[in-house]
Parts: C-alpha cells; structure tokens; sequence
C-alpha cells in the first residue's frame, strides 16, 4: 500500500503551569507500506510522524505528553483560572506566541488552585480538566460502623401442619 510519511519536529512552548508542544514541518517521503500495523508502528523519537494512506491517517508522537489532540490543532489563547467559586470561574488569558506552530499536544502541572486549562483554537474552545487525562475512579464513602449491630431477623422454614395418615391394620396384612 502507498503512504505519505510527514515529519514534523516537536516544539515546546512554556506558558506558566502549561506546556505546549507544537509541530514544525521538516520533510515528507513517499514508501510502500506493507500493512497498515507498520503505519502504526512508524515512529521516531521527538517528532510527530504523519503517515497519509489512502483511507486513513495515523499520527504517531515520539515525545511522552500528558495529553495529545485527535488532530493538529492551531491553539490561539489559553485560559488560566485565577478564582473559583461555586458557580464561577475567573480566568485569565494568556496569548500563544505566533512563531508558525501549530499543536499537537500538552503537559498541565495540576493543583487544587488550576483544576482545568481552556483551550481557544481555530476549532472552537476547549476544556481540559483533571479527568479528562487522567481516569478517576469515584470515590466510595466509608460505612460508618455504629455501635450498636444491625439486628437480622433469621427466617425459619416452614413446616408441614398435615397429620399424618395412619393406615389401619387391614390394610397392612397383604
């Protein structure tokens, strides 16, 4: 099968707690492929390798990031929260520098004060949270256990209240 391989160098960009990694096109190849399991395994560290076939598209990254976009994403603001309150969020925003990246991917520093970053791109606006990288498992309260023991009520089986048949003495004599 044909493919397309793009390279791009991957590019960090520091914004306080949040570390963007963009893309910067350096060359593209065209190969043969013989299967699609290569396309998906065609990977080079510290660069974002683009294999182009004729149905479909994979992106591979060579860098360890805590969150990766499905696709490159032009990222313009991101929005930092400053106050949190009940129903509120006060953020500030913070410009990108516009050096001709695009992104493909995140790293966020989390505390209790920065539970979500917002995203603004070409595609709309994003919010990253917590769950949203991590998988959190809910949290089960403990049972209290109280002094007093719950009191089970044991069920007893019910027993046959038929008298028995006796049989006469006749009809034992056979």
């Amino acid at each position: 099968m044909d493919a397309t391989i793009v390279y791009y160098d991957i590019v960090e960009v520091q914004l306080n707690n949040v570390k963007l990694y963009g893309v910067r096109y350096t060359n593209e190849e065209k190969v043969s492929l013989e299967s699609t399991e290569m396309a998906e395994s065609t990977l080079v560290p510290n660069k974002l390798v683009l294999v182009r076939t004729k149905n479909e598209i994979f992106f591979n990254v060579g860098k360890k990031m805590d969150y990766v976009f499905p696709s490159i994403v032009h990222i313009r603001r991101v929005g930092i929260p400053i106050e949190i309150n009940n129903e509120t969020v006060k953020t500030s925003f913070l410009d990108v520098p516009d050096e001709g990246l695009d992104f493909i991917g995140l790293d966020i520093n989390f505390t209790p004060s920065m539970p979500l970053v917002i995203l603004e791109t070409n595609e709309g606006t994003r919010i990253i949270s917590y769950a949203s990288i991590h998988d959190v498992k809910p949290d089960k309260p403990a049972q209290s256990q109280s002094s007093q023991s719950k009191k089970r009520r044991k069920k007893h089986v019910k027993k046959a209240r038929r008298k028995r048949k006796i049989k006469s003495k006749g009809s034992r004599k056979s």
